[in-house]
């Protein structure tokens, strides 16, 4: 019964709002995936999977998964390390 409401909610958002924040939803709800597995793995709940092997990229596990996601993205492990709390200053 939630599923249909939830369905219903989903909807609606689409027709009020439109595909593009439809979409972007749904993106962030990956985002937020991929920080609930790296936390459930043990590492910062701030911080995604990518994130976590870009600063740990001198580890053999990580750099393999780092190569990996470079292939699939190329230049993805640059862009990860670059995010702002990984900047001196960040709050």
């Amino acid at each position: 019964m939630i599923w249909i409401a939830l369905a219903a909610l989903e909807i609606a958002v689409l027709m009020i709002y439109g595909r593009r924040a439809w979409s972007r939803r749904w993106w962030n709800v990956l985002i937020a995936a991929d920080q609930l597995l790296n936390a459930w793995c043990g590492g910062d709940a701030r911080e995604t999977v990518s994130a976590r092997a870009a600063k740990q990229s001198d580890k053999l596990g990580w750099r393999a998964l780092g190569w990996l996601l470079d292939k699939i993205d190329p230049g993805h492990m640059a862009k990860s390390a670059e995010e702002p709390e990984y900047r001196p200053g960040w709050k």
